[in-house]
């Protein structure tokens, strides 16, 4: 209570919901406070792409500590970017914003390694009746891609063997 008192006898009041009086919304934060020169955002978002790069900070590293907090897991990297034309510097980051389970294009004739599960007897008859060709060194399956599109095993198809024969 002794709080709200100071605050009322301190000439300050406190904020109804809203725009803040004086707030431009198409300028960032630090340009409003900027009195030399106020920037709108959309002027920023055109001119990013002529800026050099002068550092980059993955997540976690030291000066990203304000960001992360605000994005969290999100966030991957910071960039701080300078434009010398118009001596600006701007701090930009990189989020994830999705993220889904990997599934290669699969081009028709070309074979893939699929590894199935050892319990797995159904899907097992399905790849030799496709006629799936056992790898028995590497424990999965070679099968061409229509194939697989067909039995949708698409999920089994090992990426980070797929490129090797």
């Amino acid at each position: 209570m002794k709080r709200t008192q100071s605050r009322q006898h301190s000439g300050q009041t406190s904020h109804a919901p809203g725009p803040t009086p004086g707030h431009d919304p198409d300028t960032t934060h630090d340009q409003r406070h900027d009195n030399k020169r106020a920037v709108p955002a959309l002027e920023h978002a055109q001119q990013v792409p002529t800026t050099q790069v002068l550092k980059t900070l993955r997540a976690g590293s030291s000066g990203t500590v304000r960001l992360e907090r605000l994005y969290g897991e999100s966030l991957l990297f910071v960039r701080h970017r300078l434009d010398p034309t118009r001596r600006l510097r701007y701090t930009t980051v990189e989020l994830v914003v999705s993220t889904r389970r990997a599934v290669p294009y699969l081009r028709d004739k070309a074979l893939y390694p699929v590894r199935i599960a050892a319990a797995d007897h159904d899907t097992r008859r399905r790849l030799i009746d496709a006629g799936g060709e056992w790898n028995s060194r590497g424990r999965f399956w070679w099968l061409s891609g229509a194939k697989i599109r067909q039995l949708k095993l698409a999920d089994k198809v090992m990426i980070s063997l797929a490129k090797r024969r």
